[in-house]
């Protein structure tokens, strides 16, 4: 079930859609809210911007909730992923990593993946 949140918006208020995941969301909108993983915590149904519109910035990485560096929040937003960290998903230890993921390490790289513990 879905609830329904007014939010104000300059002179005319609009309704959005709470959401729990981009499932709940209509085409061309993402569930957006501050935390990840997105199962445990509820957002607000969200335009997507357009990829064109994006600036092309390499000095800010974020990792995704899906685990995929994006080259801005902005990228992520567009391909409907929550932001995790404001950091690339790839790790040398624990320190690249937030307090809720730790640094995991394939037998076959030199570098880890953040993941949520």
């Amino acid at each position: 079930m879905l609830l329904a949140m007014l939010i104000g918006c300059g002179d005319s208020n609009a309704v959005r859609e709470a959401c729990k995941n981009n499932d709940d969301c209509a085409e061309g909108e993402f569930c957006a809210s501050g935390t990840c993983p997105a199962d445990f915590s509820s957002g607000e149904c969200t335009e997507r911007p357009d990829p064109a519109e994006c600036e092309d910035d390499q000095e800010s990485l974020v990792c995704g909730c899906d685990g995929v560096t994006y080259g801005n929040s902005c990228f992520a937003r567009a391909e409907g992923v929550r932001v995790a960290i404001e950091l690339p998903c790839s790790c040398e230890d624990e320190s690249d990593c937030s307090d809720e993921q730790a640094c995991v390490r394939d037998l076959t790289s030199d570098t880890g993946r953040c993941e949520f513990r």
